[in-house]
């Protein structure tokens, strides 16, 4: 799994690993300011960002754009909005991924089982991930199909 998230990956002698990765964007150093000590510097963290699906009446074909986290805390949410706008599996709709900040393997297990849940022969989602996105990476990993190109330009 390693070796799908990165360029290259080198074994040497069994012990020692080499890892090589063009970035995407630019990196941010942790610096000792961005490193919290304690239950007391947990305590002032922020709440958690929210999972906001919008669904987006004015776009040309069934769409909604997905912003925020998605993990296991809100993963069957997730699934109850996706198969509201889906009818269930039976209507397409495309997913805008552009503003996800974070999909874990729990919102991917949703994505593939609504995917493979269609009650045609055409999966009901199609999946938009910028290349280079949180979901782009998420979604290569998990082998699920998906589009770089948004479904909505090329019409």
């Amino acid at each position: 799994m390693a070796g799908k998230l990165v360029g290259r990956l080198d074994i040497e002698h069994g012990t020692t690993a080499v890892v090589r990765h063009r970035l995407s964007r630019p990196a941010r150093l942790l610096t000792t300011e961005g490193i919290s000590h304690g239950i007391a510097a947990r305590a002032a963290d922020p709440l958690p960002e929210l999972m906001l699906v919008l669904d987006q009446p004015s776009a040309p074909s069934s769409r909604c754009a997905v912003h925020g986290v998605l993990d296991t805390t809100n993963a069957e949410r997730f699934a109850d909005e996706l198969n509201r706008l889906t009818l269930g599996g039976s209507h397409e709709t495309v997913v805008d991924l552009t503003a996800v900040t974070h999909l874990a393997s729990a919102a991917v297990a949703v994505l593939l089982r609504i995917n493979t849940s269609g009650n045609g022969s055409e999966p009901p989602l199609r999946l938009y991930a910028p290349a280079g996105s949180v979901a782009h990476h998420a979604l290569a990993v998990g082998g699920l199909p998906f589009t770089t190109t948004d479904p909505d330009q090329r019409r």
